[in-house]
């Protein structure tokens, strides 16, 4: 919001704010020293939500300045925070609102002076801001700049808020009378009543003036057009407090006060959307280089690097739950010959669709088919026995055969067939993590056993005892 311009309906909403408050002020103008009904309570839910919409704007204001390692928006928070302290004593020191003369030891002239000097000093760091953000744009990037102090804004903006309220505490006997009585204004009130009004002008002027303007500009000029509307109502053009101008006035001043509150929140209500699409897109990619990661380019089943880990996983899995883990070793027989005779190309498209038959073959979403190297595959089968792993075996065979790749230089058959090797690990009773490394035990049973097939013959399936072979090389190891 405040390094980007508005959109066009933001604009749209900006104009239609801006007409109505000069439409209120235009049909009001002539009944502003109309007296009203005295309700004190109104003060106390003006103060009270001017407060809160003014402190959480602060505080949104704070966390951009700090995200953005930005001194202006410090300072425009400083603002807001500026005047959300000075709304406390305004309450508190309004007559009739909790005593009849009001706490905090408030005089005759008290509660007008804090009015006078949050209206006026609200735009002198809005001043502050236009400045320093000019200064920012010519400076270094922001990446470069040194992160503001919050802690420092902050204190600076109490401390100035403490010497407003010295001041007006001390307004009857030092600054010029701006109330009659507790009710009506002076009659010849001091030229000192246009301060806030001539500030708010100007601020507004250097705003208007300010190259490139951000969305936060925009809506920073609307407030201050409203805050002038609303010093008109409320302190130059009525009579007294409690008439027309008087509620009207502090009226459009809420609204006023919550419109670059509204905007942050729509601001960070968009930045949260386009995080969670974001991060909805990162993990998409994640998910997909994962995947990528995990898959054979050519193929499309696992790659070696995926199946060892999985491998391994199911391997420690298998001796803690004393379930048997079963691996296939396949082998495309002849395939050398196979693209001497057809190409390469065509031993790919060979490779595709072998791999696509023994995906087809298994029925579980843990068992794992995956490219070993070359023309080899490798089937891994957690939680299969011996006989369910050579019966899938002699499955994959015959649908190899069925498949039909013509292979016409293979001494076994006139299409391309695979040689199987079947191991299966049963884990003993009690061997615990003895055998934590000795997974590679299981692939080479399973591939002495292909070694065994492709030399019985090929186009066959032979079973190895793996876990005679790892019980042995346990007990050697003892």
């Amino acid at each position: 919001m405040s390094t980007h311009p508005a959109g066009p309906g933001e604009i749209r909403l900006i104009r239609f704010v801006v007409l109505f408050s000069m439409l209120l002020f235009a049909l009001s103008l002539p009944f502003l020293r109309m007296p009203l009904p005295q309700y004190p309570a109104f003060m106390a839910m003006y103060d009270a939500a001017l407060f809160v919409v003014y402190l959480i704007t602060a505080v949104l204001l704070y966390s951009h300045g700090h995200t953005l390692r930005s001194r202006a928006l410090m300072l425009l928070a400083d603002g807001f925070l500026f005047v959300s302290v000075l709304i406390v004593p305004h309450m508190f020191t309004f007559p009739g609102l909790f005593a009849p003369s009001g706490l905090l030891g408030a005089g005759r002239q008290t509660t007008a002076w804090i009015y006078q000097l949050w209206h006026g000093g609200f735009p002198l760091f809005v001043l502050l801001y236009v400045r320093e953000a000019q200064r920012e744009r010519e400076a270094v990037a922001d990446a470069d700049r040194p992160r503001p102090s919050i802690y420092r804004h902050i204190a600076v903006s109490l401390l100035a808020s403490a010497c407003a309220l010295a001041l007006a505490l001390s307004s009857d006997a030092m600054l010029p009378a701006l109330m009659q009585d507790r009710q009506d204004y002076a009659s010849d009130r001091h030229w000192v009543i246009w301060l806030p009004w001539l500030l708010n002008m100007a601020a507004l002027g250097l705003l208007l003036r300010k190259r490139p303007q951000a969305a936060l500009d925009l809506w920073l000029i609307v407030t201050l057009i409203t805050l002038v509307l609303e010093v008109s109502m409320a302190a130059l053009f009525n009579n007294a407090r409690y008439d027309l101008g008087f509620y009207v006035g502090r009226v459009n001043g809420l609204i006023a006060a919550s419109l670059v509150l509204i905007a942050l929140l729509i601001e960070n209500g968009r930045l949260y959307a386009l995080l969670g699409r974001a991060h909805e897109r990162m993990q998409q990619r994640a998910d997909e280089l994962e995947r990528r990661s995990a898959q054979d380019g050519l193929t499309g089943v696992a790659n070696r690097r995926h199946f060892d880990l999985m491998l391994g996983r199911e391997w420690r899995r298998a001796q803690r739950s004393g379930l048997p883990l079963s691996l296939l070793m396949l082998d495309v027989d002849f395939f050398k010959h196979f693209n001497d005779r057809y190409g390469h190309i065509a031993g790919d498209h060979c490779l595709k669709a072998v791999s696509a038959v023994l995906a087809g073959c298994t029925r579980r979403a843990s068992d794992v088919v995956a490219r070993y190297g070359g023309e080899e595959f490798a089937v891994l089968l957690p939680d299969t026995a011996g006989d369910d792993a050579q019966l899938l075996a002699e499955a994959m065979c015959a649908a190899v055969r069925e498949r039909a790749v013509p292979h016409e230089d293979s001494s076994v058959s006139p299409v391309v067939t695979v040689s199987v090797g079947v191991a299966t690990f049963n884990p003993a009773p009690g061997m615990g993590s003895r055998a934590t490394v000795r997974s590679a035990q299981l692939v080479d049973a399973a591939d002495h056993a292909l070694y065994r097939a492709k030399d019985g013959g090929r186009n066959r399936v032979v079973v190895a005892d793996a876990s005679a072979v790892i019980c042995q090389m346990t007990g050697s190891a003892r």
